[in-house]
């Protein structure tokens, strides 16, 4: 996450139901932007190595977006439409 890339990250979990509906939504933008500068995650909170005290998560589906080590971007909950329009703004923060 301290690259010059944009990190987006999704934090789920596999019992989730929201985190499985909006998956797909979260796939197709990593698809359609793997040629910008910007990589795209999925954490599983329920692998033992993710400590999600260090990301302050409380609920999930949770996206956060980091540039330099640097949150600057969020959305919380299975809401589509937020998640690529702040995709959207991040990625043009990449190009700035």
């Amino acid at each position: 996450m301290s690259s010059d890339k944009i990190a987006i990250i999704d934090f789920w979990a596999p019992w989730c139901g929201p985190c499985k509906a909006i998956s797909p939504v979260f796939e197709t933008l990593a698809n359609q932007l793997s040629e910008e500068s910007v990589d795209f995650y999925k954490l599983d909170i329920e692998n033992p190595s993710v400590d999600l005290s260090e990301h302050n998560i409380g609920s999930i589906p949770n996206f956060r977006a980091y540039k330099q080590g640097v949150q600057i971007g969020n959305v919380v909950g299975a809401r589509p439409q937020l998640l690529s329009e702040e995709v959207q703004r991040v990625v043009a923060i990449s190009k700035a």
